[in-house]
């Protein structure tokens, strides 16, 4: 089943109008269907091939409620630019990202710490926990310089 959706698409606008159209549908069979909602990365990081490889399984997409939400701090230190090239070494977390991405673009914060929070939380907690001592160590020490 997933090669042949797989084949129906030829542009993201394809994959976008298939499941408006099949969101129509299931509103009106209601009585016996179990919808089920992804959490899709933002219009602007799914691409054609992206789409595809999660229809081929190769890529996946979390239901919205496995998703654990992540409040992250804007620090330097945990901006997507730094951290990044580090999480390339974590092919379960990569699974839900593009393979690549245009040029000079990264993928988006809110949806790559969403992901990282849910697939490795601890991880996650334990970055955002350092990048807080180490502002809390910066400062006390120029409080007392």
């Amino acid at each position: 089943m997933t090669s042949e959706l797989a084949g129906k698409f030829s542009a993201k606008s394809d994959f976008i109008k298939f499941f408006k159209e099949q969101r129509k549908y299931s509103f009106l069979m209601l009585t016996c269907l179990a919808i089920v909602q992804l959490y899709l990365p933002p219009e602007h990081m799914l691409n054609k091939d992206f789409l595809k490889q999660v229809f081929e399984g190769k890529k996946r997409l979390l239901e919205i409620n496995e998703v654990k939400y992540v409040i992250v701090p804007l620090y330097d230190e945990l901006s997507v630019g730094n951290l990044w090239p580090e999480l390339q070494e974590f092919p379960e977390f990569l699974t839900f990202f593009p393979s690549k991405f245009p040029k000079g673009r990264l993928p988006d914060r809110t949806y790559m710490f969403n992901i990282l929070n849910t697939v490795m939380t601890g991880y996650t907690q334990a970055l955002i926990k350092h990048a807080k001592e180490q502002r809390t160590t910066a400062s006390s020490q120029n409080m007392a310089g």
